[in-house]
């Protein structure tokens, strides 16, 4: 019985661990199954500078003329790490945030032949425009 108990608390403390947000996700997309990553970043300037600071280090490794000194690295691939240095940049660029500051723009601006506007809200900006007219 008291084997039984540990058993059920264990598995307790296995689901509890699992749901934490942190560490690499599971993430299914089609019939594929990644791992996601999250890297927490203060601000958007944050981010900026740390991607910024990747593509530097890409900069100057290619500039460079050598290969890696250290005996750590002395089997990696220069152009092979750039690329994949290259690749996370890639990944870290805030493609969703701009197409929402871009929807949010549009919004604000009322810009109702904006790809992907709103219909409700370009239905009662057209409406709000038709009444003001016919008072005119």
């Amino acid at each position: 019985m008291k084997r039984n108990k540990i058993n059920k608390q264990k598995i307790k403390s296995l689901r509890a661990i699992a749901r934490k947000n942190y560490g690499l996700q599971k993430e299914r997309i089609g019939q594929n199954t990644y791992r996601t990553a999250k890297i927490h970043f203060e601000d958007f300037e944050d981010h900026m500078m740390r991607t910024t600071a990747l593509l530097d280090v890409c900069i100057l490794a290619l500039e460079s003329e050598g290969e890696f000194y250290s005996k750590i690295l002395s089997h990696k691939s220069r152009d092979i790490a750039i690329q994949q240095a290259l690749e996370l940049v890639i990944q870290l660029l805030p493609h969703d945030d701009i197409s929402k500051y871009q929807q949010l723009i549009h919004i604000l601006e009322e810009d109702v032949e904006a790809f992907g506007f709103p219909k409700k809200l370009k239905k009662l900006i057209k409406m709000n425009a038709d009444e003001k007219e016919k008072k005119i």
